[in-house]
């Protein structure tokens, strides 16, 4: 990324709001992510709206979609949440992109803080994670998208004492 120099402050030149924006980490993703989203997936500049407020597209919430690319059509079709990178991609980020898409009628969501990107597609009421980053043209027809399995977590299985202790079990924070 070329940085630029705004009220002696590093900047980055924004491709889709064309303004320089103050050059901190989570926009250092962004805007890594915009180029790579322009240069090797095929979005048109003109098919990506940031720090989309989901007000502006009847949402409810006061919060703002990092990356919104938008279908040929005009509908919102992925939410793009950005983080830090030392920032985990954990549930709550999932969560955040998945409240977004919800609002915003998004089939596809991605979460990414530069060292890792993860990609999602609504199939049902399920959000399957995809293998690699589809282009734009494949995000239009999603009959061509591989998916990769779920990620199992490791449980441990309980041990006796746990599972005769109505305190262990119980979904009461209180005892």
């Amino acid at each position: 990324l070329t940085r630029y120099k705004r009220s002696g402050k590093d900047a980055f030149l924004d491709p889709v709001r064309a303004f320089l924006v103050e050059a901190k980490p989570e926009e250092q993703v962004r805007q890594e992510f915009l180029q790579r989203l322009l240069r090797e997936h095929g979005v048109p500049v003109g098919a990506m709206a940031v720090e989309h407020p989901m007000t502006k597209s009847g949402g409810t919430s006061r919060g703002r979609a990092d990356i919104l690319i938008i279908a040929a059509g005009g509908q919102p079709l992925m939410v793009v949440e950005c983080k830090e990178p030392d920032t985990a991609l954990h549930d709550g980020v999932l969560d955040q992109a998945r409240g977004y898409a919800h609002e915003l009628g998004c089939h596809y969501i991605a979460l990414t803080n530069g060292v890792q990107c993860e990609t999602f597609h609504r199939v049902g009421g399920y959000w399957k994670l995809i293998a690699g980053f589809p282009s734009y043209q494949k995000m239009h027809s999603p009959r061509r998208l591989k998916y990769k399995e779920p990620k199992s977590r490791a449980f441990r299985p309980l041990t006796r004492a746990q599972l005769s202790d109505h305190r262990f079990l119980s979904d009461n924070d209180d005892q």
